[in-house]
């Protein structure tokens, strides 16, 4: 629940943040995005980044557990301190959700994979029409608007973080369902879904929904049907949200070889809370009068008449354990050190009190005090905390180089790498000055050699993972940049590290060699042999061009052993220090100091059909070329020009090789863009 000053409840939240004011811009901190739950004095190194999945909710999230491991709750407003009170968040959910739909549809699952299930019916007045905060955020975000309440689904998925489904009411009473039901296909049939399904030959064993006449509706977890599409004039539907079984939906993505934004974040493992969260959500956005249950179904209880019975059966799991149990197997640094960071994750997991934990509803899955133990490491995500606090201005704007790090996506991609994640780094220090801003960073020793837990670490263990999903070949790379503490100064860090499976050593190094060309420098490459390193973690070659260093590493026997990986499969770590890399220079570039750019910035609007997304946009930009001349795109703003157009401003920046820009190249470059963008609307100068 995310309580404001207007309201007991969380509703009131976006409308508290309508103001463009208000909206959330790249780079700032969530203690100014949210100025009610934190005092001004005060900034987080919480920041809002451009991630595809982004979750705001849990970035306060994060704030809030910052200032639990602190101690210190004057780092928090009142309204804050109430989000605290899990136990109120739960009540709050069930009273709202008390009033039953006269609509009745009953749902059966003969295959097992559903924890779950809750129908919701929505009725409008009038066809959706997404709000301009939501439409904001998805648009910096990535998101394609398509119109009706298709949208509003799509956000959701990336506010909370838990996949639904919005079925059309009137084509569903047009089939005159009245049961859902999860099967698996006996023979091949043939399914009109969504998007890359939308003509697809389900093979035998396929996962389905479908109702009592047999009529395919969905896949679970992947592609809702063409049969029960919502349309963009339709005011009213029937919500699903579900918990599955993620081994079961990451089978199917692979059987269908189609991995949908839905079958992504399922692969993560969505926690059964967030069915809550986005039931919150819903009344947030429709209001309570709107949105009524429909049924519920639990896995071990069958079809219930309320929430309350969907979440009582795995209420108040009690375990004892003690916080000296915990500390002894983290690290040396004894009870007095740990005791407000363990405590704090406790009560996160549930009621701690005198070495008993009564688990929330949501921890279901924590049976022993093995996984609790594992659930705190979790949590806690860090080990190493400097001793002394160090402090620093925000300026709240992202750098170039984090910024230049998703040019890389383009390069992983080409290679099939399966998931490229840029996210922000969080770490904190106990430190608290009521005179100035201050940003919490955590420092790593200036001899740790991985990031974030270790890089290589999270890496394995995902890659691991995936193959036991049934994936043949996987390839996964992270960027991340963090602040690292170095001679008493900070100093941020970029790193990219990746590993894959591939038998032939030559895509490994081709991989590399184009890493090295995309970074532009005419330096010769140097490449020596690195020995088995003590931590036998593998051998291979250090590729070093200029002050950039790339590690190509084929993965040792007793590694994989240690990530339960098969022997058989042939591993490459390839890690790329880029925190000396200047992305602006080319390779056949001489120089070297920003003001020797010549550079020209344009700015242009393009008014376009609302279904189109800027993820489009780029893509054609992107394809143009103008000789010996770099330029780079910016999406500026985007409103509303119609009830069918938008209006979608941004920026060009043309930057020559150290030679002033001739108007004749850029005239050819906008003739060029006009007829490549014709297709998606009418351009003009701004």
């Amino acid at each position: 629940m995310l309580e404001t000053k207007n309201s007991s409840g969380v509703w009131d939240l976006e409308k508290d943040l309508i103001s463009d004011l208000r909206i959330p811009k790249l780079g700032q901190s969530i203690c100014e995005i949210f100025p009610d739950y934190f005092p001004k004095e005060v900034l987080f190194d919480v920041k809002v980044l451009p991630n595809r999945i982004s979750v705001f909710g849990s970035y306060l999230g994060m704030s809030l557990e910052l200032a639990m491991i602190l101690g210190d709750y004057e780092l928090l407003k009142e309204p804050a301190l109430k989000l605290l009170n899990n136990e109120e968040v739960y009540k709050e959910v069930i009273q709202k959700m008390r009033r039953i739909s006269n609509k009745k549809i009953q749902f059966q699952d003969n295959t097992g994979i559903t924890n779950k299930f809750g129908l919701f019916e929505l009725i409008l007045d009038e066809p959706y029409v997404i709000d301009k905060i939501y439409k904001k955020r998805m648009f910096l975000s990535g998101i394609n608007l398509v119109g009706g309440l298709t949208d509003i689904s799509n956000y959701l998925l990336f506010d909370v973080g838990q996949p639904n489904h919005f079925f059309s009411q009137n084509k569903l009473n047009q089939l005159s369902t009245n049961t859902f039901r999860i099967d698996r296909t006996d023979i091949p049939l043939e399914f009109g879904g969504l998007g890359q399904l939308k003509s697809k030959n389900l093979p035998v064993n396929t996962i389905i929904l479908k109702d009592q006449d047999n009529h395919i509706l969905a896949v679970p977890g992947i592609s809702g049907g063409e049969s029960t599409k919502m349309e963009v004039e339709e005011t009213s539907s029937i919500i699903e949200i579900a918990n599955f079984d993620k081994e079961a939906i990451a089978r199917s993505s692979f059987a269908l070889k189609h991995r949908s934004d839905g079958s992504k974040v399922w692969a993560g493992s969505v926690n059964p809370n967030l069915i809550l969260v986005t039931i919150l959500r819903l009344i947030e956005v429709f209001s309570l009068d709107r949105i009524k249950p429909v049924g519920y179904w639990d896995k071990q209880k069958g079809n219930v008449n309320s929430i309350e019975d969907l979440f009582e059966s795995v209420d108040g799991r009690i375990i004892e354990i003690s916080i000296a149990e915990l500390v002894t197997r983290i690290d040396s640094r004894g009870e007095e050190f740990w005791d407000n960071v363990i405590r704090a994750k406790l009560n996160l997991i549930g009621q701690y009190s005198d070495g008993v934990l009564k688990c929330e509803p949501f921890y279901s899955n924590l049976e022993n005090k093995e996984d609790v133990f594992e659930e705190v490491v979790r949590l806690i995500g860090f080990d190493d905390i400097v001793s002394e606090p160090i402090t620093s201005y925000s300026n709240n704007v992202i750098s170039p180089s984090f910024e230049s790090m998703k040019m890389f996506k383009n390069i992983w991609h080409t290679y099939g790498f399966d998931e490229v994640i840029l996210r922000p780094f969080v770490g904190v220090n106990k430190l608290f000055d009521p005179n100035q801003k201050l940003e919490l960073v955590k420092a790593y020793r200036t001899d740790e050699p991985f990031l974030r837990d270790s890089l290589l670490t999270s890496l394995a263990t995902s890659l691991s993972s995936n193959l036991k999903k049934g994936q043949k070949t996987v390839r996964i790379f992270e960027s991340n940049k963090v602040h690292s503490h170095q001679n008493g100064s900070l100093v941020d860090k970029i790193y990219v590290d990746g590993l894959m499976v591939e038998k032939d050593p030559y895509v490994a190094t081709s991989l590399v060699n184009s890493i090295l060309k995309s970074l532009g420098s005419s330096k010769e490459i140097i490449i020596e042999e690195l020995a088995l390193d003590e931590a036998q973690i593998g051998q291979g070659y250090l590729y070093r061009q200029g002050n950039i260093e790339i590690k190509l590493i084929q993965i040792s026997n007793k590694f994989k052993k240690k990530y339960d990986i098969s022997l058989s499969k042939s591993l490459w770590w390839i890690s790329c220090d880029l925190t000396a890399w200047d992305y602006r220079i080319n390779k056949n570039s001489r120089y070297t100091d920003e003001s020797n750019y010549p550079s020209i910035k344009r700015s242009y609007s393009l008014l376009v059909d609302k279904k189109v997304g800027w993820a489009k946009l780029e893509k054609k930009l992107n394809s143009l070329v103008i000789f010996d001349v770099d330029f780079y795109v910016q999406p500026s703003e985007r409103f509303e020009e119609s009830e069918q157009t938008d209006i979608l401003n941004f920026e060009i920046d043309f930057e020559s090789l150290g030679r002033t820009i001739n108007s004749h190249e850029i005239e050819s470059f906008e003739e060029e863009m006009e007829q490549e963008l014709s297709k998606l609307g009418k351009i003009k100068k701004r």
